[in-house]
């Protein structure tokens, strides 16, 4: 049987045990940057931001036709009261005028006079009362309500004016011309108060891009009756014929 020797004691040192090697690391790989539009999420807002902005421009593109086409109809409603108002210009033209006469009437009216004043007075009230009743009924514009009022009360002045001077014909002395003085003033108070009216309405009518109505002063559009001719006085001979 054979005889085991010593083992060789191992020198340490480069022959030394070695400790054992660590895990390999992982090898790095280096992703591509990709733009964020380019993602599916980037992609969904884009596609949600252009949404909104296309209906952000077709409200504006709405709005902008809705307000065009109000401010159209204004102007056609517009030019629409402004022809009814020169309607009732004409249609009052020929009383307003032929009144302007009554500042001229004398103190002691001839029965002929007399005569023919109250008739014309009684076409002049119904004339304009005709004409205050269309004018309360008409629809002005948004904005106007206090024009057709100025309107109505001029149209309502005027018929005052005709109505005291029909009561003149048939007073006498002082009070006859009391009345005729209240009824000179009622006229000139409507006429001024019908341009007021006539203002306000160009002024609108400038502020919506429209030309001038055109519309004047009642009393100087109609015409003035025509006087009835009177037969000339016979010359008497002198004495030295």
């Amino acid at each position: 049987m054979a005889i085991k020797g010593k083992k060789k004691s191992q020198s340490r040192g480069s022959q030394a045990r070695r400790r054992p090697a660590g895990a390999p690391r992982p090898a790095s790989v280096r992703r591509e940057h990709v733009s964020w539009y380019r993602t599916s999420g980037g992609r969904v807002a884009v596609a949600v931001i252009a949404a909104l902005v296309l209906s952000s421009i077709a409200g504006i593109v709405a709005a902008v036709n809705s307000s065009s086409n109000r401010a159209e109809s204004r102007r056609d409603r517009l030019d629409a009261y402004t022809s009814n108002v020169r309607a009732f210009a004409l249609q009052i033209a020929d009383p307003a005028t032929q009144m302007t006469q009554m500042s001229a009437i004398p103190p002691e009216l001839e029965p002929e006079f007399i005569s023919e004043l109250r008739k014309q007075s009684n076409g002049w009230i119904e004339t304009l009362t005709g004409a205050r009743a269309e004018a309360a009924q008409s629809e002005p514009p948004a904005g106007l309500g206090d024009v057709n009022r100025l309107l109505t009360e001029s149209l309502l002045l005027y018929k005052s004016s005709a109505e005291s001077l029909l009561l003149a014909t048939r007073a006498k002395g002082d009070v006859q011309t009391s009345l005729v003085r209240n009824a000179v003033d009622q006229h000139e108070r409507a006429g001024n108060i019908f341009i007021s009216a006539v203002g306000l309405i160009d002024r609108e009518r400038e502020r919506e891009g429209l030309n001038p109505s055109g519309i004047g002063h009642p009393a100087q559009t109609g015409t003035f009756p025509q006087p009835t001719p009177q037969a000339s006085p016979t010359e008497e001979p002198s004495e030295d014929q």
